[in-house]
């Protein structure tokens, strides 16, 4: 029996670019609260006969694709960002791939949906692995030292549901964890 997989890639910058000092900050708190994040992904036990894949970034990059490659359709990946514009203390939502994709161009922003769509592309697939992405709430206060305490809250709440995905890693249990 082939084991199954689970891909999760983890960019820690917001999908927005940074233009100002300000956003800078935000930027690189959002990079230090998704590295540490994936420091206890890795340190998270998982189902057994699970192979768990983490990829950390600044972005997300049409390479990653190459890294969701190896999934079968029974298969999960996990994206995970830091963005302003979602709900505290994160959102957990299910990937959905349009039927028609707009074509990229290099200047813009990747989503999940665009790595996905990469992927079926390449490897001429239909059948991909199911996706799901994790945002968490970026701090938008300035603060010279660390996160706030939302935020921190939200980090640790991430990081509990994750391990719980992992834990039970089916697509029905992941399904019902989704929060809009």
């Amino acid at each position: 029996m082939t084991a199954q997989r689970v891909a999760i890639i983890a960019v820690g910058e917001p999908t927005a670019s940074a233009s100002s000092k300000a956003s800078s900050k935000a930027s690189s708190k959002a990079s230090s609260k998704i590295a540490e994040l994936v420091d206890g992904i890795r340190a998270l036990p998982t189902a057994q006969g699970w192979w768990v894949t983490v990829v950390e970034d600044t972005q997300f990059q049409l390479e990653h694709a190459l890294h969701l490659q190896g999934l079968e359709a029974g298969d999960l990946a996990l994206f995970v960002d830091c963005r302003r514009d979602v709900p505290a203390p994160y959102a957990f939502r299910e990937v959905d791939m349009p039927a028609q994709h707009r074509i990229l161009s290099p200047a813009d922003t990747l989503t999940p949906a665009d790595l996905l769509h990469t992927l079926a592309k390449l490897a001429r697939r239909e059948s991909l692995p199911t996706a799901f992405s994790l945002t968490l709430q970026q701090d938008s206060g300035e603060r010279k030292q660390g996160l706030s305490a939302d935020a921190a809250s939200g980090h640790s709440q991430a990081l509990a549901l994750v391990e719980e995905l992992l834990r039970e890693p089916t697509t029905d249990r992941w399904r019902g964890k989704v929060t809009g």
